[in-house]
């Protein structure tokens, strides 16, 4: 089992290298419908390569109705520009904007794959790799990582994560 990445604080220019798989990942409460490519954490911290997509980490488990392992998908959320999960928290109240019970489809190989948020959770990014609830081994289970929004703060002390349940593989 890989180890669990850290979670770089802000967007740059990532040299991370893309893996492209063509996946599409579609948040319709949130009005989000993101391209999914691969990547690998480097040397430990995950740094999403652009803003504008959500990433898999294939180090775990590929999205499917058989997957074995937690599926990762991570994004940038940025207080100062355009990101691709900065509709997951509000930066003024500091609360999510993902309830409990909302729909999250992936669009993978193997067809739509439906998840339902179960938990949302904040942790400091120095906790985030020794979190245990985040790195599980939880077969159909899709977790979500980004920055938190705080207003103005360009370096984001925190990690937002989203723990979501396969309901309905194919629909």
């Amino acid at each position: 089992e890989p180890a669990a990445p850290e979670a770089a604080s802000t967007p740059n220019q990532s040299t991370t290298p893309i893996q492209p798989v063509d996946w599409t990942l579609r948040i319709d409460a949130l009005g989000i419908a993101a391209p999914i490519d691969g990547m690998k954490a480097n040397n430990g911290v995950v740094d999403p390569p652009t803003h504008d997509a959500a990433y898999w980490l294939s180090e775990y488990a590929a999205p499917s109705a058989t997957a074995t392992n937690t599926v990762y998908l991570v994004g940038h959320s940025w207080s100062n520009g355009p990101a691709v999960f900065n509709k997951f928290t509000d930066a003024a109240s500091q609360q999510s904007k993902i309830p409990v019970g909302t729909t999250i489809v992936v669009l993978a190989g193997g067809g739509p794959l439906t998840y339902v948020v179960d938990a949302t959770a904040r942790y400091a990014k120095s906790q985030l790799t020794t979190t245990k609830d985040v790195w599980a081994i939880v077969p159909g289970r899709l977790v979500l990582i980004t920055c938190f929004l705080y207003e103005g703060v360009d370096r984001s002390p925190d990690n937002f994560v989203v723990y979501a349940h396969l309901v309905t593989p194919g629909s």
